[in-house]
């Protein structure tokens, strides 16, 4: 009884170290400022499309914090420009270069039904 519960003790501590391994392909990471940066430039591209596609016309103020997944799912806070008014959002960016929707947006707002929008944009002609 002893030895099974120190075989499951230590295959739980080997989990949680893999878990914070940091080529845990898959795993969530807190995204750097460097990184937050770039993400913001690729998140000003699909906002811009979205005021085009009869969406809200919101502009990005300031990405705050965000969580990276297999480095094409971006979980962000961000705070978003509405006429003057600043309204602090999660998002949710996929970019997906494969597919012909490439930048795919969940945009969640207090107080305001949930946008999903899916865009193909072409960064290089």
């Amino acid at each position: 009884m002893l030895k099974t519960i120190l075989v499951a003790v230590a295959l739980s501590t080997l989990i949680v170290v893999k878990a914070h391994d940091p080529l845990c392909y898959g795993c969530l990471k807190t995204m750097p400022a460097k990184d937050l940066s770039e993400t913001g430039v690729d998140l000003k591209l699909v906002l811009k499309k979205l005021a085009e596609d009869n969406g809200p016309k919101y502009k990005l103020s300031q990405v705050n914090s965000g969580i990276e997944q297999l480095g094409y799912r971006y979980k962000l806070k961000v705070d978003l420009d509405d006429n003057g008014t600043t309204k602090t959002c999660d998002v949710i960016l996929m970019m997906l270069r494969w597919e012909d929707k490439n930048y795919q947006l969940t945009l969640k707002c207090p107080n305001e039904p949930e946008i999903k929008r899916a865009y193909n944009i072409q960064l290089y002609d």
